[in-house]
């Protein structure tokens, strides 16, 4: 049931990931600050979520703990100590602001307002440049890449056959990039072909 719950969730934190890079590039003004007010409640509702699945799951092991140490007939209502311990759980206020998924919301908008603002204003020597250093080799398989896709969640490339495989291996594997600070699954819809480094690849084999 946990895993299951997990992957639910963490499928849903994937899809308001995506959402929200695509709105970040198509709207502006009210409409983008409209729809970005909407994607941040429906992160709340994921991080309360899990939040609160997590409690459960420590009320759990602590009625556990305390009926093992229970001998004999002296069984205490057990209905009632659950109540009393999902109570004193309750006082424990989620910091919505704080949470790993919150913190990579906002990077994600203000990371694709940097990146927007880069392409406009940089001419075409300096593409060119950015081209010729990008890594062109995949982190996976060391080998030059040939199809080149990019986890738009954290922003490493792989090769596609390289990436596709390992999920073959693992399909709820995270980012194999050593030192990535994601903590989330990588997912085949937040693989998009990155058009940068398939024109790096070109250009160093022309050379």
């Amino acid at each position: 049931m946990s895993d299951t719950h997990t992957r639910q969730v963490e499928a849903g934190v994937s899809m308001t990931m995506l959402v929200a890079r695509r709105v970040k590039q198509q709207l502006e003004g009210e409409e983008m600050e409209q729809a970005v007010g909407k994607l941040k409640k429906v992160m709340e509702g994921y991080v309360r979520e899990e939040e609160t699945f997590k409690e459960g799951g420590k009320v759990l092991m602590e009625m556990r703990r305390r009926l093992g140490k229970v001998s004999g007939g002296d069984w205490p209502d057990v209905e009632e100590e659950y109540r009393q311990l999902v109570k004193s759980k309750k006082g424990n206020m989620v910091v919505v602001e704080k949470h790993g998924w919150w913190k990579e919301l906002e990077e994600a908008l203000h990371v694709s307002e940097m990146v927007d603002n880069s392409q406009v204003e940089s001419g075409d020597d300096e593409l060119e440049m950015t081209q010729v250093e990008l890594n062109t080799v995949c982190p996976i398989s060391r080998k030059e890449m040939v199809k080149p896709v990019k986890n738009i969640l954290c922003g490493h490339v792989y090769d596609k056959h390289s990436i596709e495989a390992l999920l073959k291996q693992n399909p709820i594997c995270r980012c194999p990039v050593v030192g990535c600070p994601s903590k989330r699954a990588v997912v085949r819809s937040n693989l998009q072909e990155d058009k940068e480094t398939k024109r790096a690849i070109a250009m160093k084999r022309s050379k």
